[in-house]
């Protein structure tokens, strides 16, 4: 997962132009594979470590790469479709919980205009 651009270097000259991996797909990627890490110790430290640097990616100070990508690629409707995440968020005693929280309110903050809040 790299912020703002394309994968590049080492390994990218195996990947055809329909394969490269962008940010909004990496994004969603990663939120697959936190959530579906088991609630174990160590399962619990991988998912909460993996979604607290998509958090500080969507970050006020990163709004000119990675949260504007994020934000625009329609995240919010993954984050609370129940077909995607939307089961951790009626899920209070899940570990991501916060988490996915937190993100929603980045996310949608950065995305709303004026027209939102009247």
């Amino acid at each position: 997962f790299q912020s703002g651009r394309n994968l590049q270097g080492k390994g990218a000259e195996h990947l055809t132009k329909g394969q490269i991996l962008r940010n909004p797909d990496a994004t969603r990627l990663l939120m697959g594979i936190a959530a579906c890490l088991p609630s174990s110790e160590s399962g619990t430290f991988l998912s909460k470590g993996a979604l607290d640097e998509m958090l500080r990616l969507c970050a006020l100070d990163m709004v000119g790469s990675s949260l504007s990508q994020i934000a625009s690629c329609g995240l919010c409707l993954s984050i609370t479709n129940h077909k995607e995440f939307g089961n951790i968020l009626e899920n209070r005693a899940h570990h991501l919980y916060s988490r996915f929280v937190l993100l929603l309110r980045r996310i949608a903050a950065f995305s709303m205009t004026y027209m939102d809040f009247v």
